[in-house]
């Protein structure tokens, strides 16, 4: 919860300082997301093994809502920081992305940059073998429908080994966890 308080204050921070540069709209979002976890034992892909067990945490689509904030940097150019709740198969994460955006076209953009998560409530059984925090580096799109909405999709990348590291180093083992987000932004100012 320490890391998450210390974020926030940054991102607030990042907000004041760079709202002297350019515009700043602020928003609520939401929409579909999918995580589908990768799971390698001595570099050997096992998920489709463990897919047969159910377990929701790895692979799953859910749901997920929060606040976002468009800040203008230049022209086309704009950084997108989100603080989103997601749910997959009961289990809740804490979704941090912040998007670089750049407008190729009036109302279309381009979006990457990195994404924190922390998941919030671990299986009992798996609590000592997953890591809950997680970076991940994510793309995207988005198209600005009018003044008021906007539709995004977002793809990130798990760079985080989410195994405890004593598991790890026994058993050459690593599980990363991909996401996908399909949503719509509704700007409140």
């Amino acid at each position: 919860m320490k890391k998450i308080s210390l974020l926030a204050v940054f991102l607030l921070v990042s907000t004041i300082t760079v709202k002297a540069q350019g515009s700043v709209q602020f928003g609520i979002t939401g929409g579909l997301v999918n995580a589908s976890g990768d799971i390698r034992v001595a570099g050997f892909d096992i998920s489709n093994i463990l897919g047969s067990f159910d377990i929701d945490i790895l692979n799953g689509t859910g749901f997920y809502v929060g606040a976002v904030a468009d800040i203008e940097a230049t022209e086309k150019l704009h950084v997108q920081p989100e603080l989103l709740y997601a749910s997959v198969g009961g289990e809740g994460a804490i979704l941090i992305p912040v998007m670089a955006k750049y407008y190729v076209a009036e109302k279309f953009n381009l979006q990457a940059g990195p994404q924190l998560d922390f998941v919030l409530n671990v299986p009992s059984i798996a609590e000592p073998l997953v890591n809950e925090t997680g970076v991940s580096l994510g793309i995207g799109a988005g198209y600005d429908i009018n003044e008021d909405f906007a539709v995004q999709a977002k793809y990130t990348f798990g760079l985080t080994d989410r195994l405890d590291s004593s598991i790890d180093d026994i058993l050459s083992s690593s599980l990363k966890i991909d996401i996908l987000q399909i949503g719509l932004i509704y700007n409140l100012n």
